[in-house]
């Protein structure tokens, strides 16, 4: 995928987490389906575990996990990706 389709974007905030303001705790869940391309991103206070678990994820999508982590005054986003090889 080379540039970013937004028809094919689908995002949903949960749990309260609102678009315009930064609160913590903070995740981002984004899949990609392989056949479709589509991007699935999710962001709520916790990784939404149904939208990465099952079998058909484990074969049909590519996975990015995020989440923000205060040390002190200072702010990182700490990410995780995961690959299905073709």
């Amino acid at each position: 995928m080379s540039n970013l389709d937004r028809e094919k974007l689908h995002i949903e905030f949960l749990d309260g987490i609102s678009r315009n303001e930064i609160s913590l705790p903070r995740t981002y869940t984004r899949t990609l389906s392989n056949r479709t391309e589509d991007l699935f991103l999710k962001i709520a206070k916790l990784y939404n575990l149904s939208q990465i678990s099952g079998w058909y994820t484990r074969l049909m999508r590519e996975e990015v996990l995020a989440h923000w982590k205060s040390d002190n005054d200072l702010f990182n986003l700490h990410v995780t990706c995961m690959s299905v090889e073709d």
